[in-house]
């Protein structure tokens, strides 16, 4: 998932199923609306107006930023929808390169990558560093990345008490298939990944774990099916209803969607 805007979503609570005229239903009913609605706004500025629009979802994510630049746009949020969740977009395995722009647009960033050494980073067998995404570079899991990332997210963005969790993006199982070989099995890559998870949730055990990428990894409390239903209507309905069943009933599916839903796989 990239630098959404705005993004309109579905999120369903307990298990969900396809019915007639693309409608969802859950096997648990819930209290207020069900399905409920999320919204993921990535930007890293958040205006008044945008705040007050964003208030009136059951779920939104925000980018980290917003908390270091504005906590009051996240505290106005909550004043208008006491009940909302409000959890913070971070990357599993990328962050931006140095720019002269970083420090003042991306104080967070720019704080992680000065805690970072070369050896940090993913690397081809040339030694230039792997890029997934324009204007970042991404970070090797299989190190002490899987240490770095939850601590940092731990110290210096859950604690300021502004979310409610975090919604994990690039949770893969494997890396050969987004970039290439770069001399590191999947099986390793995804073993890492669990790791990682595992460290966010030691060091934060009330906070949310949503992820993007993967249903297959423990201690996630939420799932991100991007650009739904792009992997076929039944099959990822299929895989949502083994997430939830997992969780006994207790996730977060977010199926995140654009235009017209159709049912056909």
């Amino acid at each position: 998932m990239k630098r959404l805007r705005a993004a309109l979503l579905l999120i369903i609570f307990s298990t969900v199923f396809f019915a007639p005229a693309i409608s969802f239903a859950a096997t648990k009913p819930t209290p207020k609306i069900q399905p409920r609605r999320a919204n993921l706004f990535l930007s890293w500025t958040v205006t008044d107006d945008e705040a007050t629009q964003l208030a009136q979802w059951d779920l939104i994510v925000l980018d980290a930023e917003i908390g270091r630049l504005h906590p009051e746009i996240i505290r106005k949020i909550r004043a208008i929808n006491p009940s909302i969740i409000i959890v913070c977009y971070i990357s599993s395995n990328e962050l931006h390169t140095p720019a002269s722009w970083l420090a003042s647009a991306a104080p967070l960033r720019a704080e992680l990558l000065s805690q970072l050494t070369e050896s940090n980073f993913l690397h081809h067998a040339d030694g230039s560093r792997v890029s997934f995404w324009p204007e970042t570079n991404m970070l090797n899991i299989t190190g002490s990345w899987q240490q770095i990332l939850p601590q940092f997210v731990n110290d210096k963005i859950l604690s300021t008490g502004l979310w409610d969790g975090i919604m994990l993006d690039n949770v893969w199982e494997s890396i050969s298939g987004y970039v290439g070989d770069v001399g590191i099995p999947n099986a390793t890559w995804g073993s890492a990944e669990q790791s990682l998870i595992n460290n966010f949730h030691q060091l934060a055990p009330n906070a949310l774990i949503i992820a993007n990428g993967s249903t297959k990894f423990s201690g996630t409390d939420g799932v991100v099916f991007e650009s739904f239903p792009k992997d076929g209507f039944t099959s990822t309905i299929n895989l949502a209803n083994k997430f939830d069943k997992k969780l006994k009933g207790n996730s977060f599916m977010i199926l995140n969607t654009a235009g017209d839903v159709n049912s056909e796989d």
